[in-house]
């Protein structure tokens, strides 16, 4: 194969793509959320009666938040919100979390305000919850107080979209993209070259032990990931079947 299909960039252009994977991203955000390894944990706002009522679990991600907060419990109480989103912003502003931001009002009655930085660099997230009956700050956190699965997954989603280290992260992960989409083109015409003879399929491995290192990776590839598992079986499908004609 190829050699430059075997460079890191790529590899860690998949890997830290895989948060937004459909399987690979749900699972990711889904374990973040149940081991309390992302952002801190919403705080809840006490009704009335001064106890704290059940979370609701979040059924489906929230675009709004950021990313290993979208599979994360919502908070819930009995008590309307008084405060408008002026008066949290400007609590916000106090706190020192500047625009941009995503501001999240409370979606049911008791839900805190969320407001969190809208950021490029990881180390820059900033999130503040406020109670939305009194505007009491119940929550204001930074990066130093998240998780470690927020902390290694969002330096790999900011650094996958060039934005972590500026300029020069941009430029090494758009070489890494080129590369990626190079090797599209690269991959046919290798097997293409591989038929000899005419054949309408390459010829089968024939070192036997290198055809059963080629298929245990293959098959450990398929099986973490799955759609990339069903792409490979559809192309070997398609290979047999040229291989019979």
């Amino acid at each position: 194969m190829d050699r430059c299909d075997r460079g890191d960039r790529p590899l860690f252009l998949a890997a830290s793509g895989l948060s937004w994977s459909v399987v690979w991203g749900a699972a990711m955000q889904t374990v973040i959320a149940k081991t309390e390894s992302g952002r801190p944990r919403p705080p809840g706002v006490a009704p009335a009666t001064g106890h704290h009522a059940p979370e609701q679990p979040a059924d489906k991600d929230d675009p709004a938040l950021p990313w290993s907060m979208q599979r994360a419990a919502v908070p819930h109480a009995g008590q309307a919100s008084i405060i408008d989103a002026d008066a949290v912003l400007a609590i916000a502003r106090a706190r020192g979390l500047a625009a941009p931001y995503t501001l999240r009002p409370p979606r049911e009655r008791g839900q805190p305000w969320l407001i969190s930085a809208a950021v490029t660099n990881a180390s820059d997230a900033h999130v503040v919850y406020v109670d939305p009956q009194d505007g009491a700050v119940l929550l204001d956190a930074r990066s130093k107080d998240f998780g470690v699965g927020a902390r290694i997954f969002e330096w790999g989603l900011y650094t996958h979209m060039g934005q972590q280290y500026g300029e020069p992260n941009r430029l090494l992960m758009l070489a890494g993209a080129i590369g990626t989409l190079i090797l599209c083109v690269t991959a046919p015409v290798l097997w293409w070259k591989r038929r000899g003879n005419r054949r309408l399929a390459p010829a089968p491995i024939a070192d036997p032990a290198t055809s059963r290192r080629v298929a245990m990776a293959m098959l450990v590839v398929g099986l973490a990931l799955p759609l990339t598992g069903l792409t490979m079986l559809v192309a070997l499908a398609g290979e047999w079947l040229l291989g019979r004609r």
